[in-house]
C-alpha cells in the first residue's frame, strides 16, 4: 500500500503545482494599463511557455485602427527570447528582434523587452513597442522563440509566462 501512496502523492503534488502555475500566468502583468488614446485590445494574450519551444499567435489587424505591440516575459527566461512578426498569409517578415540586444539596452526597434526588472513598478520606464498602421485588413503572426537554457553544460527546462500586449486606437487618418 505504501508503494502506491508515494507515487500518487507525487502525482497530486505535480498536478497542483501545474494548476497553480497556470493560474499565475492568467494574472501575469495584469497591472498593465493603457494610456489614452490607446486601449487594451482583446487580441492581447498571456500564455505559459517553456524554454526550447516556439509559440505563434495570429491576429487580424483591421483597417482604420492603429496597433501597438508590447512584449513582456517572466524574469526566469532572462530575456533570452526572440520575437518575429510576419504577414501570416505571405510569410513576409516585418520584425525580427531579440528579447534584449547584446548591449542589454532597450533601444527602440532593436529589441522587444525591457531589461529584467524585479518589480512591476519598475516598468514605468520606457518599454519597447512596435506600432502598425494598416491599409486594408491584414493577418499577422507573432512568433515567440524561447531559447534553450543551459546550466553547467546541460539543457534545463524552465517555465514562465509571456504576455503579448496589443493596444489599439482609432486611426487619425
Amino acid at each position: 500500500m505504501k508503494k502506491i501512496k508515494i507515487p500518487l502523492l507525487v502525482l497530486v503534488a505535480l498536478l497542483v503545482s501545474n494548476f497553480t502555475f497556470a493560474q499565475n500566468c492568467d494574472v501575469f502583468m495584469n497591472k498593465l494599463r493603457a494610456s489614452a488614446p490607446w486601449e487594451i485590445s482583446s487580441y492581447s494574450i498571456t500564455r505559459s511557455c517553456t524554454t526550447g519551444n516556439n509559440y505563434a499567435h495570429d491576429i487580424v489587424f483591421m483597417e482604420g485602427i492603429d496597433y501597438r505591440l508590447m512584449f513582456y516575459a517572466s524574469s526566469n527566461f532572462n530575456n533570452d527570447l526572440h520575437f518575429i512578426i510576419e504577414n501570416a498569409d505571405t510569410r513576409e517578415e516585418l520584425i525580427n528582434v531579440p528579447g534584449v540586444d547584446d548591449a542589454d539596452t532597450h533601444i527602440f526597434g532593436k529589441c522587444a523587452l525591457h531589461p529584467v526588472v524585479k518589480h512591476i513598478d519598475d516598468y514605468n520606464e520606457f518599454h519597447p513597442y512596435f506600432d502598425f498602421k494598416i491599409k486594408g485588413s491584414t493577418k499577422i503572426r507573432i512568433i515567440v522563440k524561447v531559447n534553450e537554457f543551459k546550466e553547467y553544460g546541460h539543457v534545463v527546462e524552465k517555465s514562465g509566462c509571456i504576455k503579448i500586449l496589443v493596444l489599439q486606437k482609432k486611426s487619425a487618418e
